[in-house]
């Protein structure tokens, strides 16, 4: 069995996706790994994975403190409201869709923002399992 903790902070679905390893290629990995996410988690193993992410600002090297003052406030704001951190991809974007992504998810109910959160939370996981993948193969 693999250890796939790295890729998730949610214990269900390390525990889930190392049991039905070996996996015959990373495709099969990411298939099995999205069918367990989006069909055997709950919303507290969702809520869990969350929890455990933290609020990555490599890309505010090149914005200047304004910007990098406004988007910590409203990520406090979104906190707030929903309980966890805005989750998004931020790989080859710009601050200002990020911090626009953020004010539009901040007017979502609950419900809809844990449903986009989720999404976006499966993203990260993939790049993990293809990371952690990757480097077995090697």
């Amino acid at each position: 069995m693999e250890d796939f903790s790295s890729c998730c902070a949610s214990t269900t679905f390390a525990n889930e996706i190392s049991i039905a390893s070996p996996f015959s290629s990373l495709e099969h990995a990411i298939t099995v790994a999205r069918d367990i996410w989006f069909c055997k988690l709950n919303a507290r193993c969702w809520l869990e994975a969350i929890s455990g992410r933290f609020c990555s600002n490599e890309f505010l090297e090149t914005t200047n403190e304004v910007t990098i003052q406004e988007l910590d406030e409203w990520g406090s704001i979104y906190e707030e409201k929903f309980g966890y951190v805005f989750v998004t991809c931020t790989s080859g974007r710009i601050f200002e869709d990020i911090l626009a992504e953020l004010k539009t998810c901040y007017r979502n109910r609950h419900v809809v923002e844990l449903d986009i959160a989720s999404k976006e939370e499966m993203k990260y996981i993939e790049l993990h399992i293809i990371e952690l993948l990757s480097k077995k193969s090697v």
